[in-house]
């Protein structure tokens, strides 16, 4: 995928030949908003090459291979080294690079997307939203989940199915989607005010923008924080999510300076509803539950 390769022999490889098609596209299409990479990691990520006679074109160390010992280039740097070349082709006119990354994790493509989408990655026994959305940072992150998945043994998505799948996504930011649900409206409109609520949420959430330091502790077992903001009128939003199959009572403690919120908080539950007060916020979540509040420095 190395752009570079072969390109002082006026053999262009796949990369390079990939790279001029875009061209083309963006001289057609003037309206292009941006390019799709489609199973972006399975671009030769996972597969170390061997070729010495494609070593000289790499702008990235080499390493070996660790059963044999043979200097080799990391399959990932190869393709990393395309994304490069394509964000640089796409940034100055203002277009956004997205990469369907499936359910691997590979903590350094993020850097050059503006999006990152991960593809089955909220079933068991594969890689986790949770480790994504650290790596992706402020960037916008979107699911897609595979139906058969989330099906129960009727091969129907119950509401149950979809609010359990969809409040995973939304308590990290992230943007939930399935793949069935695209090409059957109907599956939308069984749980029309689902699908409205946690669409509408988890855009809010990714525009606001995910923060390492969420400024709000609780010690209630199993029970997750996630902090996104200041939005551009200064509020900030929190997640809390009772990732266990029991019910909890959360006290959420806030710490107001590192919110960048001064004076007394006023919070409001975006999902039940209902307004709370203080540096102390007591939740009642059941199995499985999430609660999305939005903070505010009280009136005085």
């Amino acid at each position: 995928m190395d752009p570079d390769l072969f390109a002082d022999d006026d053999r262009p490889a796949v990369g390079a030949r990939i790279l001029e098609h875009i061209r083309l596209l963006m001289a057609e299409e003037p309206s292009l908003d941006g390019i799709y990479l489609d199973s972006y990691s399975s671009w030769g990520t996972a597969v170390d090459n061997c070729r010495r006679d494609h070593f000289r074109y790499a702008s990235h160390p080499l390493t070996y291979d660790e059963a044999t010992g043979t200097p080799c280039l990391v399959g990932q740097w190869s393709a990393l080294e395309f994304l490069d070349a394509l964000y640089g082709l796409l940034h100055p006119t203002h277009r956004w690079v997205l990469a369907n990354m499936g359910a691997r994790l590979h903590p350094f493509t993020s850097m050059w997307l503006d999006m990152v989408g991960v593809e089955g990655g909220t079933r068991p026994g594969r890689a986790q939203v949770e480790e994504f959305r650290p790596v992706v940072g402020r960037k916008q992150l979107c699911v897609l989940e595979h139906e058969r998945f989330l099906a129960g043994d009727d091969g129907e998505i119950s509401r149950e199915e979809y609010d359990a799948f969809a409040t995973r996504c939304v308590a990290l930011g992230a943007i939930p989607s399935i793949t069935w649900f695209d090409g059957y409206p109907e599956l939308y409109e069984r749980n029309r005010d689902l699908f409205d609520l946690y669409h509408a949420l988890s855009v809010r959430l990714s525009k606001a923008g995910w923060r390492a330091v969420t400024g709000a502790r609780t010690d209630a077992p199993g029970v997750r924080i996630e902090r996104f903001g200041p939005e551009q009128d200064g509020a900030v939003l929190l997640t809390a999510l009772n990732r266990t199959d029991e019910p909890r009572e959360a006290t959420v403690r806030l710490q107001p300076q590192r919110l960048g919120l001064e004076g007394e908080i006023a919070a409001r539950r975006l999902i039940c509803g209902g307004e709370l007060g203080g540096d102390e916020l007591t939740l009642l979540l059941g199995p499985g539950e999430l609660e999305v509040l939005e903070l505010r420095a009280a009136p005085r």
